[in-house]
């Protein structure tokens, strides 16, 4: 495995081009102290010294909730599995 280091002047390129891919969360700044994990579009949106949050970024790896199958007990039959 190849380690590299990225220098703080190319850091806001680097989050651009990972944005340009995919979706991007990071910590930002909500205000008063505050600070949640958001989508961000730019380098400089990322808070790079902050308190932990009140949501975990687990938010946007597993759903809060998710229904894993339905059943019609009117006919006792399993309906097929909501995905």
């Amino acid at each position: 495995m190849e380690c590299f280091v990225l220098s703080k002047d190319s850091f806001d390129l680097f989050v651009e081009s990972l944005v340009r891919r995919e979706k991007v969360v990071a910590p930002v700044k909500k205000g008063n102290g505050h600070f949640t994990f958001a989508e961000i579009q730019k380098g400089n949106d990322i808070a790079l010294q902050y308190i932990p949050t009140i949501l975990p970024p687990k938010k946007y790896f597993m759903p809060q909730y998710e229904i894993l199958a339905e059943y019609d007990l009117r006919k006792g039959q399993r309906l097929q599995p909501v995905v």
